[in-house]
């Protein structure tokens, strides 16, 4: 092995003079050669006449020669002690002698220790022969050991024989080569012009490295031309590789002269045992490979050595410091390098390295550090790498080409850690700024690398990006990320040798047109922050568009996609979306494939116009094909300026803004709006998933106003409605299906007015009102209710195509406390009043008020269960067809208390009605009126016309041609007239009335009586007072006049049913069994004078 000499000189009071131990070894050198070769070529000189006949074969020299050689040999040399086995003289056919001498034993002075060689050959220039001179031309040596050494200053020494010897004899080589060139200087050495050294045992003691090598079957030959000296030698060495390592060396100097060149050549030798030999190359210590190449280095005349010149090739190997179990192999590398001990700088011109990683070409400065025994502990430089092409582990499909790289970088050796403060990667105009650590530990490799870029395409990020890193996250950019421009693009490694890395990642981007979610459109100009950080990837968008199916954009900015676990395979991800845009273009994208959202809930993106900002969050597992169901979403936005004809089908719906909230049950619409005219509030749910059917609902309010009734074909009266008030409604809606509803009210400020039934509710009132229905074409009002003050009724409603009514149908109309019975309600068209018709109930004469109504009334056809006119007087089975156009007014026929048949007339008359009843059996009416025990037959005429009191009616009342059979009154006033025949015709055939009248007030108390006659051919009676109808007592008073037929004579001079003759009476007490009062003294006061008999008669107002 050759290293790097270092000489000495000595200075002092001997400057100028050889100094002693160059002196000694000189002598030595001498007594050697001297002793041995000298001798010997007396010797020839003696038996030169032999040598003739020798010429062409060998001759063994006797024994007697060799113990004369040997004894002058001692007088040569004194101080050596030299002898041998065997001498032999061979003389060449060029008559070139040479002397070979075998198992040559050589005892320098002071050491007892024996330098042994095997063979020594010397040749001899034939003129000094011939002149009687023994100059040797080529001295050869077989056989012989030598040791050089290292210590730990960097000092060499050389020494020849046994180790103990060659220990005790050791010398620098500086001193070596003093001596040689004394040696060479000696006038018996001036034909020398090589010594050979064949079949050397060479070993090598390295105190710096604690390493040792020895090499048998060495080579060494000196040359010397003049005074120029050159060495030359090649060793084979065998040690524990697979190859064989070769060595040969070269050194260039003259006699005299400590400058030098050396060069050393190798092949296959272990990095390793390289690195050792100098501070220049300790880099190659963190190699295990096998190197072949040259070194060149030159020494001055003062012994400093110069740079080391170096061209390298490394086989096969890895880049394994610290005998690390996770090397990095590669698979040749070389390099040109120059390395100044004086700056401890090495340059390379060229590094070059082969791998299946990386293959590159580097060139560029490091200066050594921290240098301790000539060992560096630290290095630190710059590197400037081109024509670099990348593939490390066959990660990429093809090796990646970069334009190239800088580096500035920091290795400490032992640990190995190699920090980089500085990796430029350049390429297509682009940078990669990369910094780090590597460092190796006893179970492998701590790395921690960041990078930075200020921008890359995506297409070149995918093209750096392996495909084994990160494979899910690299997935998605790949499959998602189509173009764009990235910015501030930073990552970070982070890897311990029994952990698994940690990788951060963030770029920014713009341009970018990205997917989210399979089949949904790209988002395209996108702008935003992407950031991978313990296996969670983000990507933010702050800007970009969606462009819907020939819609015109929806902006994203704000959406976000996570990826939860990147090392997950098809694991959980996330979107969550921040937008505005065209309402339709939202609905749009939400039909698309995998959502399918409006087609679940049965509707089309036609559903709405208008603006909407969403905020939305989908949920699934990246995985294809990806089945809808596994989609969880949920959202919310602000819709404005919205329109629809579709959320209420036949409606124009419009809001300024709506709240809306969904998931993939369901979907919320909330907030202010207008269908039509009409202002409503609430919110709108829609169910989606396979089972919805299209089901949605709609909870809110609405503003009942006048024009509601128009709006939805409600077919109530012009001005049936008026005010403004709210009503609660609900909306059922279904695909394929008219909506369902349902509107509930207490009509607080509405004011409601019903002509047809002189009804009205001021806005100040309130009530409860209920309809529900369905809102087809035209609507269908499946029930309808109202409970307002003086009317509750509950029914049905149908409408005509063009909205008019059909028919309205109520169980049951409670109208104040005068109606009670089921209606109907008949629509005639547009615009005219319905037709009313009651089937049933009850109605109270007493208190009806319909005269008064105002507008055009429609036909009214009645059917009563019960009619009641008075307290006691009730119409049963009434049936009756009346008109309501400008009060009630009609024809009607029932059965008088359910027992006499009467038929009627109904007129409007002052705000009321106006009855006028005929019957004809006058009998049964009275008898059926309680006004008759029993009558039988006559006609009767009954008026009743109402006056200002409720139920109160003024009366007239012609009966004709009745007969009285049984009348409690009367029969106990004629037995108090002890008319004994008119008491028997009473209980016999009856009393015959041609004629009986009456002028009467009917409340609903009472009956006043203000005048009344009945006459007969038998009897007379005039009567007033007044019955009370609730108590059933009675208070009259009146005339009886017997044999009327000729008493009647002088009803002229009195009242009606008078006659000239009569008693005075008064009727009073309980109408079953009335007391009588006769006065029998006025039968003989003339009729014009009774009046001072009796009590004026009732009068009224």
């Amino acid at each position: 092995m050759i290293e790097t000499v270092e000489t000495r000189s000595d200075s002092g009071e001997n400057e100028g003079k050889p100094p002693r131990g160059r002196r000694r070894a000189r002598r030595v050198l001498v007594w050697i050669v001297g002793g041995l070769v000298v001798p010997a070529l007396v010797l020839i000189l003696l038996v030169l006449g032999v040598l003739w006949f020798a010429k062409g074969q060998d001759f063994a020299a006797p024994d007697w020669i060799k113990d004369r050689i040997e004894v002058r040999l001692a007088e040569f040399i004194p101080d050596i002690a030299i002898n041998f086995d065997d001498l032999t003289l061979t003389v060449s056919d060029e008559w070139q002698p040479s002397l070979h001498l075998t198992s040559v034993r050589v005892v320098p002075p002071g050491t007892g220790q024996p330098v042994t060689l095997a063979d020594v050959t010397g040749s001899f220039d034939p003129a000094a022969l011939l002149q009687g001179m023994i100059r040797p031309r080529v001295i050869t040596v077989t056989g012989a050991r030598i040791q050089f050494s290292r210590d730990q200053a960097g000092s060499y020494t050389v020494a020849f024989g046994t180790p103990a010897a060659e220990e005790a004899r050791a010398r620098d080589i500086a001193q070596s080569l003093d001596s040689l060139t004394e040696l060479l200087s000696q006038p018996s050495f001036s034909a020398l012009r090589r010594i050979e050294g064949e079949a050397l045992t060479v070993r090598y003691e390295d105190q710096r490295s604690g390493r040792a090598w020895t090499v048998d079957g060495g080579r060494l030959h000196l040359s010397r031309l003049g005074n120029a000296l050159r060495l030359r030698g090649d060793f084979a060495l065998l040690g524990g590789y697979s190859y064989a390592t070769t060595a040969a060396v070269s050194v260039d100097g003259e006699m005299g002269s400590r400058a030098a060149s050396l060069a050393l050549r190798v092949e296959d030798m272990p990095a390793s045992d390289i690195a050792t030999q100098s501070a220049g190359l300790a880099w190659l210590g963190v190699l295990d490979a096998p190197i072949s190449g040259s070194l060149r280095v030159t020494t001055d005349e003062a012994g400093i050595i110069g740079p080391l010149d170096g061209t390298l090739l490394i086989g096969e190997g890895a880049l394994a410091p610290g005998n690390t179990r996770d090397p990095v192999p590669f698979k040749s590398a070389r390099s040109y390098f120059q390395y100044d001990p004086a700056s401890t700088t090495l340059r390379f011109d060229e590094l070059a390295v082969q791998s299946a990683w990386v293959e590159a070409t580097a060139e560029g400065r490091i200066v050594l550090a921290d240098i301790s025994d000539g060992i560096p502990g630290a290095m630190t430089g710059q590197l400037r790498l081109t024509e670099l092409t990348t593939n490390p582990g066959g990660i990429y499909p093809a090796p990646i080409f970069l334009e190239g790289a800088d580096v500035e970088m920091r290795v400490k050796l032992d640990p190995f850690r190699l920090d980089v403060g500085r990796f430029d990667l350049r390429d297509r105009g682009a940078t990669l700024a990369l910094k780090g650590w590597f460092a190796v530990e006893e179970d492998g490799w701590d790395v921690s690398v960041t990078g930075r870029s200020a921008e890359m395409s995506a297409d070149d990020l995918l093209e750096l990006w392996p495909q084994s890193a990160l494979v899910k996250t690299r997935e998605w950019v790949a499959r998602n990320v189509l173009d764009g421009v990235l910015h501030n693009i930073q990552f970070g490694v982070r890897s311990a040798p029994t952990s698994r890395p940690d990788v951060v990642l963030g770029f920014d981007f713009e341009d970018v047109i990205t997917t989210f979610l399979p089949s949904i459109p790209p988002i395209e100009s996108a702008s935003g922050h992407a950031e991978l950080r313990d296996d969670r990837f983000v990507v933010t968008a702050d800007n970009g568009v969606v462009y819907a199916p020939d819609g015109e954009g929806i902006r994203i900015a704000g959406t976000t996609f996570i990826y939860e676990n990147t090392r997950v395979k098809r694991g959980p991800a996330e979107v969550r979306v921040r937008a505005d845009g065209a309402i339709g273009d939202v609905l749009t994208l939400l039909d698309l494939k995998p959502l399918f959202l409006l087609t679940k809930a049965g509707r089309d993106a036609g559903l709405a116009t208008g603006e909407a900002e969403i905020e939305a969050q989908l949920n699934f597992n990246l995985k294809k094909p990806l089945p809808p169901e596994e989609i969880a979403i949920s959202y919310s936005a602000r819709l404005t300026n919205v329109e629809s004809t579709q959320i209420v089908p036949n409606q124009r719906f419009t809001a300024t803004s709506l709240d809306l909230q969904g998931d993939t049950k369901g979907l919320r619409v909330a907030g202010t709006a207008r269908l039509g005219d009409v202002k409503v509030g609430g919110e709108w749910r829609a169910e989606l998933g396979p089972n919805a059917g299209g089901r949605s609902t709609v909870d809110g309010w609405l503003t009942v106003t006048e024009t509601i009734a128009d709006q939805f074909n409600l077919g109530l009266p012009p001005g049936a409605l008026a005010g403004s008030g709210r009503a609660n409604i609900r909306l059922d809606l279904a695909k394929g299906q008219a909506p369902t509803f349902r509107l509930s009210s207490d009509l607080a400020g509405i004011a409601l007015k019903l002509d047809a039934l002189n009804w009205s509710m001021s806005r100040a009132q309130v009530g409860a009102f209920e309809v529900a229905g369905e809102l087809s074409t035209p609507p269908s009002i499946e029930s309808i209710s109202l409970s307002a003050p003086g009317l509750s009724a509950k029914g049905r409603l149908s409408l005509h195509p063009d909205g008019a009514l059909d028919a309205a149908r109520f169980d049951r109309v409670r109208l104040r406390d005068w109606l009670d019975a089921p209606v109907l309600l008949s629509g005639r068209g547009k615009g005219v009043a319905p037709k009313v018709v009651v089937n049933g109930g009850s109605v109270d004469l007493r208190r009806i008020d319909l005269g008064n109504s105002s507008g055009e009334g429609g036909p009214l056809t009645v059917t009563l269960d019960e009619l009641r006119v008075t307290d006691t007087i009730v119409l049963r089975g009434m049936r009756g067809e009346f008109t309501n156009a400008g009060g009630l007014s009609g024809q009607f026929a029932a059965n008088l208390n359910g027992v006499a048949p009467i038929s009627g007339t109904v007129v409007p008359q002052r705000g009321r009605s106006a009855v006028r009843i005929l019957a004809d059996d006058a009998g049964a009416v009275l008898s059926a009126a309680g006004l008759l025990q029993k009558g039988r037959g006559g006609t009767l005429d009954l008026s009743l016309s109402p006056i200002s009191a409720p139920g109160s009616y003024d009366g007239l009342l012609k009966v004709r041609d009745i007969t009285l059979e049984d009348a409690p009154a009367m029969a106990s006033l004629l037995s108090a007239l002890s008319i004994v025949g008119l008491l028997e015709q009473m209980s016999g055939g009856g009393i015959p009335f041609a004629e009986v009248d009456a002028n009467f007030r009917l409340t609903p108390q009472q009956v006043i009586l203000r005048s009344s006659s009945a006459t007969g051919a038998s009897m007379g009676v005039s009567m007033d007072g007044v019955y009370d109808l609730n108590a059933k007592r009675m208070d009259m008073q009146g005339v009886i006049s017997p044999i009327y037929m000729l008493n009647g004579i002088g009803q002229i001079f009195t009242r009606k049913g008078e006659g000239l003759l009569g008693f005075n009476y008064r009727l009073f007490g309980a109408v079953a069994n009335p007391r009588v009062n006769v006065n029998p003294l006025s039968i003989f006061t003339p009729g014009m004078f009774r009046e001072i008999f009796r009590r004026p008669a009732p009068t009224t107002n």
